[in-house]
């Protein structure tokens, strides 16, 4: 037995006339007596640990409970985690991708054109900028820890309430958001006017090319994997009076109806061991921004110049990240 818990025992026990210890310990302020990375509540075979109306949150800890005489007063709830606490959301983003290909330096092919009586044959390439690369996806979230060991040595439990643990993996941590869209490519410049003496035949000039799209943000990082639920030991001599569930959703059990009532009224003590929940996926990506256009073509003293290109649109943003999978349910056995 620890100090602490003894020491608790002793304040609450009164002295029967025939020498003996005997108390009714109460399991709620004997579980905020632990300080411990474990709870560790132990009575004396003449004490009764009484259980009363009450939601208990391991917060992640170990608990054993060596006490032969249990008395339930109420519904008296212990869980491994609540399934809000997760870890930390994964900070920051990814860095953002480069930007798309400028204006002439992309989509280029071969194109055979006039020249007199010839034909020759150049690489044409795009003039606008090119829509920029999609940001980067963002890393997954943290998994969630594992529940510890959840342990129930008894050889009697009476009353009329029950106790309910539920030894739940913690809930996977929020994945990252994804990285920033690539900016879009730099519209090609615009070319100059042609001048001849005459001016007759002089190339018209072209106008800048469009600067190109913002890439779409990333994707929202996966969230995390939940954790292992609890490894939950129990007397052989409760098996009668336990009932194992896959999950216990606490709503159910105060609006559970007459039927489900009657059905369970011998049972003192539902248990159950589930996988933490998955962690939810990261926040999207922010859009990249537009390329800016290319400049105007200048002019000669046979005509102006041309116009500047226009600047190309933004992107879109991500999409927010898949839900992380569910934690492996942990393992019920009497022993």
């Amino acid at each position: 037995m620890k100090p602490s818990a003894y020491a608790f025992m002793a304040l609450m026990s009164t002295a029967s006339p025939v020498g003996t210890w005997a108390a009714d310990i109460d399991f709620g302020q004997a579980f905020l007596n632990n300080a411990d990375n474990s709870v560790v509540v132990e009575t004396s075979p003449e004490d009764v640990l009484v259980f009363k109306e009450g939601l208990f949150d391991l917060k992640g800890k170990a608990l054993t409970i060596i006490a032969p005489n249990i008395r339930v007063e109420g519904l008296s709830v212990i869980k491994s985690f609540d399934p809000e606490f997760r870890p930390p959301t994964k900070e920051g983003t990814p860095d953002q991708v480069g930007p798309g290909a400028g204006g002439g330096g992309w989509g280029c092919q071969p194109v055979d054109i006039q020249i007199g009586f010839g034909r020759i044959r150049i690489n044409a390439c795009e003039r606008n900028g090119q829509q920029g690369p999609q940001g980067t996806e963002g890393a997954r979230g943290t998994d969630g820890n594992a529940a510890a060991a959840i342990e129930i040595r008894t050889t009697l439990i009476d009353g009329p309430g029950k106790i309910v643990i539920i030894g739940n993996g913690q809930s996977g941590g929020k994945g990252q958001q994804g990285g920033q869209g690539g900016n879009g490519g730099r519209g090609q410049n615009g070319t100059n006017r042609g001048g001849d003496v005459f001016c007759g035949g002089a190339r018209s000039p072209e106008n800048g090319g469009r600067g190109g799209q913002g890439g779409t943000g990333g994707t929202g990082g996966l969230g995390g994997v939940g954790g292992l639920g609890a490894e939950i030991i129990i007397s052989s001599s409760l098996k009668e009076i336990t009932t194992a569930f896959e999950a216990i959703e606490l709503e159910w059990l105060r609006t559970m109806n007459d039927e489900q009532k009657e059905k369970l009224s011998a049972q003192k003590l539902l248990v159950s061991a589930p996988g933490g929940l998955g962690g939810l996926g990261g926040d999207p990506g922010v859009a990249g921004n537009p390329g800016g256009g290319g400049d105007a073509g200048k002019g000669s003293h046979c005509g102006g110049g041309s116009d500047p290109g226009a600047p190309g649109a933004p992107g879109s943003p991500g999409t927010v990240g898949s839900g992380g999978p569910s934690g492996v349910p942990g393992a019920i056995r009497f022993e």
